[in-house]
């Protein structure tokens, strides 16, 4: 799993692989979980 972390105004600032099965699986289930509550990009409206 790959993690890219971003400054507050958007640039790069590192990069980290984790293979660790337990973070891994924490992330897919995280990303599912938002997932599944997301408004499908055909919906959505800027506010």
């Amino acid at each position: 799993m790959s993690f890219t972390y971003f400054s507050g105004v958007g640039e790069v600032v590192d990069r980290e692989v984790r293979t660790e099965p337990e973070i891994v699986s924490l992330v897919r289930s995280a990303f599912e979980t938002v997932w599944e509550r997301a408004v499908p990009h055909e919906k959505y409206t800027p506010v």
